[in-house]
């Protein structure tokens, strides 16, 4: 009995710190994933040891070392109780440009659409769904404050 209840309580330890699964709902032929696949993310990946492909040491928590092209897995928006999965395609400091008739896209501080040019802040991403559980318009970029408790994937 001792013995169970040790492997519940480390497993349940593991899921919530370290790793948590995603179930794909679209194709992503990229990273060959079908829709139904589930995909294992590591919390930690940004959190201890930097950029995977750089080798970083260490962050403090005030930067994260995303590069465009990683992956990123996040708690949906506004409510939502649901997990996005999307390539990032801008970092902060990246120009944004965003013409009136074709780019729409960015959602402001007050939740509505801006036209016109845009850099983004130190403290948000852009980037094209791919793969996603939700989505408001599959076919158009998000905009998405980062927050603590958001989570990071890299896959080579």
């Amino acid at each position: 009995m001792l013995f169970f209840t040790v492997t519940l309580f480390l497993l349940l330890l593991v899921r919530s710190f370290f790793f948590f699964q995603v179930k794909v709902s679209f194709p992503v032929p990229e990273l060959g994933l079908l829709e139904g696949d589930r995909v294992i993310v590591d919390r930690t990946a940004y959190v201890f040891g930097g950029h995977p492909k750089d080798g970083a040491e260490a962050l403090d928590g005030s930067s994260l070392q995303l590069q465009k092209g990683d992956w990123v897995v996040f708690k949906a928006p506004y409510g939502l109780r649901q997990v996005g999965m999307e390539k990032v395609t801008g970092l902060p400091g990246d120009t944004l440009w965003l013409d009136d008739n074709r780019s729409a896209y960015l959602i402001l501080p007050d939740h509505t659409f801006g036209v016109g040019q845009a850099v983004l802040p130190d403290s948000c991403l852009i980037g094209i769904p791919v793969c996603v559980s939700y989505s408001l318009d599959s076919s158009r970029p998000f905009y998405r404050q980062l927050r603590l408790d958001r989570f990071f994937l890299w896959i080579e």
